[in-house]
């Protein structure tokens, strides 16, 4: 049954490709089949790109069949959507890590994100005097800067759109983000107005991109009442993230940046305080729910948990308790001197990706149960697990008898390894 999901998505996007098909119909079979492979996967694709995707897949259906028509309703809501994606990124990090607040986040991303590449130790040996200008300009980037959207002549959206690339191309380059990055990027075309795409694009392409189209002034403005009531309860996500509270003492900072997310808070804030028991607010944000239970309308705040650490799980298997082995992942950091990869755009290696998650909720005290359940495949030699690592010591017909999971601090090395590691812990795994 999956199989078959997954074949009919395929087909339908190569569909969509050749621009010969009811675009309406195509993303509504795109949207569920993602959909419910979401639904079945659950926390292996429950981040927030994962989300996304059903999100913009939404937004083709209202918008795409209207191109030809008037592309101005494609425009608007494409740039709300990479408008509240940005700035609601920008606050998160705001509100999020002291890191951020104290800029020195960027002195510990390049060896604490998921899936470091291989260009991020560079990155990471830059000076402090940079890191500082990477996290400023993130902060102008996700906020302030985003003030252009509003600007009608096209040269404020050409620097915005410039902006807002060089900010993505920079975090892409420098990790392994599976489909998030090419996602964003491709979020911000939109911010580009059809005169500029007129230089690069031949009139015929032009012709046969705008090929499709309904006429019906009905469903067009009824596609247009669904944007706006989507720009409306957008609000709401932004609202989730901006009444999470600061320290007393930090809550009015020194630094110039912050007072575009000091007084943007303040003002957002505003709209609960004056209209919180208004019947239509209250309607907007059942609404709001509703639609992020089917991933229709997201929040978004991502990077705002910045960690100064590196914890990595390292599963050993052993046949007596004594002589103990490593199962090794495709891509996360292991042994100290394989060279970090550099993952195609796009492809999304989810164990690996997801292992670096699990460190974090046992700090917190929070066992982490598919985790628990990926030890019990490993104990009974499961073949489809195994083929998720990159070495498994044990198989199917030769399982182990004793597993346990050590916990190592990882660095970036300066003795020509890549990694170096201190032990921290050891974590007992019994058999069934």
């Amino acid at each position: 049954m999956v199989q078959a999901v997954l074949f009919t998505g395929e087909l339908s996007a190569i569909f969509v490709l050749t621009g010969h098909f009811n675009s309406v119909i195509l993303f509504s079979i795109l949207t569920v089949c993602y959909m419910s492979i979401l639904s079945v996967s659950q926390t292996w694709l429950g981040l927030q790109m994962h989300s996304n995707i059903i999100e913009i897949n939404f937004l083709y259906i209202i918008s795409v069949p209207w191109i030809s028509y008037n592309p101005f309703l494609f425009t608007f809501i494409m740039r709300t959507l990479i408008c509240r994606i940005m700035v609601s990124c920008g606050m998160g990090k705001y509100l999020g890590s002291k890191t951020w607040r104290d800029f020195t986040a960027m002195n510990y991303h390049y060896w604490t994100q998921p899936l470091p590449s291989i260009l991020s130790p560079y990155f990471d040996r830059l000076p402090n005097w940079f890191h500082f200008l990477e996290v400023l300009i993130t902060f102008i980037v996700e906020g302030p800067l985003y003030i252009l959207i509003f600007i009608p002549h096209w040269s404020a959206r050409i620097v915005l759109f410039l902006g807002s690339v060089s900010l993505l191309i920079g975090i892409n380059i420098s990790g392994n983000f599976g489909h998030l990055g090419l996602l964003t990027l491709l979020e911000c075309l939109p911010l580009l107005t059809d005169e500029f795409w007129s230089y690069f694009i031949p009139f015929e392409v032009q012709r046969y991109i705008l090929a499709e189209g309904f006429y019906s002034n009905i469903f067009y403005w009824f596609s247009w009442s669904i944007a706006i009531l989507y720009t409306l309860v957008s609000i709401i996500s932004l609202l989730s993230i901006s009444t999470m509270q600061l320290p007393k003492e930090e809550e009015i900072q020194n630094h110039w940046i912050f007072l575009f997310w000091f007084h943007f808070r303040k003002t957002i804030n505003l709209i609960p305080e004056k209209f919180g028991e208004h019947p239509v607010f209250k309607k907007l944000t059942q609404i709001y729910y509703y639609a992020q239970h089917w991933r229709l309308c997201n929040r978004y705040s991502k990077f705002a948990g910045m960690t100064d650490f590196r914890w990595e799980f390292i599963i050993e298997g052993s046949s007596d308790g004594e002589e103990w082995e490593e199962y090794i992942t495709k891509y996360k950091p292991g042994p100290l001197d394989r060279p970090l990869p550099w993952i195609f755009p796009g492809h999304m290696p989810c164990l690996d990706w997801m292992l670096w998650f699990v460190p974090l909720h046992y700090r917190r005290g929070n066992p982490v149960e598919w985790y628990d359940q990926l030890i019990f495949g490993l104990y009974e030699g499961s073949k489809d697990i195994c083929n998720l690592f990159e070495y498994c010591p044990y198989t199917e017909k030769n399982p182990p008898k004793f597993l346990r999971t050590k916990v190592y601090s990882y660095t970036y090395a300066d003795n020509g390894n890549t990694w170096e590691r201190a032990p921290v812990g050891i974590l007992s795994h019994a058999n069934k």
